[in-house]
């Protein structure tokens, strides 16, 4: 499958895992405090495979600190965001996006 490296985020990995007309599967691992780029993503449900501590950054500036646990599943509607890790390790999330409706 098709990997790409964000060329904002040294060394912050995303690989492309699965994806069809309905779903695109994506193993996303963020370095020791290291920022993702500003992006969209479509509703989704996020899997952590390791514990995480990261800094939520919203398009408009609203900032929130999250923690989740390894094991943890969420869902996500829709949004404009950017991730920072604050852990003092990498932190691995499976990211399942929905196709067709966003």
């Amino acid at each position: 499958m098709a990997q790409t490296r964000d060329s904002v985020s040294p060394g912050r990995g995303e690989q492309v895992e699965f994806e069809n007309e309905h779903v695109k599967v994506v193993r996303v691992i963020t370095g020791p405090g290291e920022r993702s780029p500003l992006r969209t993503r479509r509703d989704r449900v996020l899997i952590f495979l390791t514990d995480s501590h990261e800094m939520h950054l919203a398009r408009g500036g609203q900032q929130k600190e999250v923690r989740h646990k390894a094991g943890e599943v969420l869902w996500r509607t829709s949004s404009d965001h950017q991730l920072e890790n604050l852990e003092n390790q990498a932190v691995e999330v499976i990211v399942v996006e929905l196709k067709g409706r966003a």
